[in-house]
């Protein structure tokens, strides 16, 4: 199902996206909107087309390649099924926090090619920035200084990584707390480890501490427990450690709305009755 999503003005005058045919530019903003909320869809060339080009002849499989080989999607292959990933999707989106979580696997880092790559965007390469427009400061006009800017080559991403790391303490990208937080996190089919990792070290890079987050994480289990939430509902772990900021949401259960824990109920047990719409409209 098409989605809202954002674009920028600067997006308009990328020279690396220039290269690319006006269908190309066009192409990659329709992804944008049939993606799901981790910037991922099926590699089914038809099916966009009929999505975004219903009145159009264009060759969408020429214009994905091209998309690709410049560093703005990657193409990748799980057992046997073809998929796209929007490089940065995550960073420069944000999705409503109603949309499901995505069930595409996602693709595998191809490290020994990065030695090859010293002067395109490497697509897999999480932190590099394709567009002008993801250089865009969120809600503003104004575009960040090039001193600023993520890399776009392999050498500035060495240094790019290299002041990251200055900007945490040895302590602050232990896992112990991670670890701890992970135990305790209620258990969801699918869930990945490595990516509530990244979402965690991404708010401990913003200065979030980890006592919150780990607080955070044991009253959602006790929410989840008390309502009686199936498995399947629960949020990913890389959801509840993402810019939303779940961790710092009450997860208080009302007495009238706790299930009773001698139920003999089978189906009415896995319903959350306590999560309603609030005030300010969301669900």
């Amino acid at each position: 199902m098409p989605r809202a999503r954002n674009i920028k003005p600067g997006f308009f005058k990328n020279d690396e996206l220039s290269e690319i045919p006006p269908f190309g530019r066009l192409l990659f903003i329709g992804l944008w909107t049939i993606a799901d909320r981790s910037g991922r869809l099926e590699n089914r060339p038809k099916g966009i087309k009929g999505n975004l080009f219903p009145h159009d002849e264009i060759d969408v499989v020429s214009l994905l390649a091209a998309l690709h080989k410049h560093g703005f999607i990657q193409l990748y292959t799980v057992d046997r099924i073809k998929y796209i990933q929007i490089c940065k999707f995550d960073v420069h989106q944000n999705p409503h926090m109603n949309e499901d979580d995505s069930e595409i696997p996602a693709p595998t880092p191809r490290r020994k090619n990065r030695k090859k790559l010293s002067t395109r965007v490497v697509p897999e390469c999480s932190d590099t920035t394709p567009a002008d427009s993801y250089n865009l400061i969120p809600d503003s006009l104004n575009t960040i200084s090039p001193a600023k800017a993520a890399p776009c080559s392999a050498s500035d991403l060495k240094k790019n990584t290299a002041s990251k790391s200055k900007k945490l303490s040895s302590a602050d990208e232990k896992k112990e707390e991670f670890e701890t937080a992970w135990k305790a996190y209620p258990r969801r089919p699918g869930a990945s480890k490595k990516e509530a990792w990244q979402a965690w070290l991404a708010r401990r890079r913003d200065g979030v501490d980890a006592a919150l987050m780990v607080d955070g994480v044991r009253r959602y289990a006790a929410y989840i427990i008390a309502s009686g939430q199936a498995p399947k509902f629960v949020k990913h772990a890389a959801t509840f450690f993402g810019p939303y900021e779940h961790y710092k949401a009450d997860w208080s259960v009302p007495e009238h709305h706790a299930p009773p824990a001698s139920s003999t109920h089978t189906g009415f047990a896995n319903t959350n009755y306590a999560q309603g719409i609030a005030q300010d409209g969301s669900f």
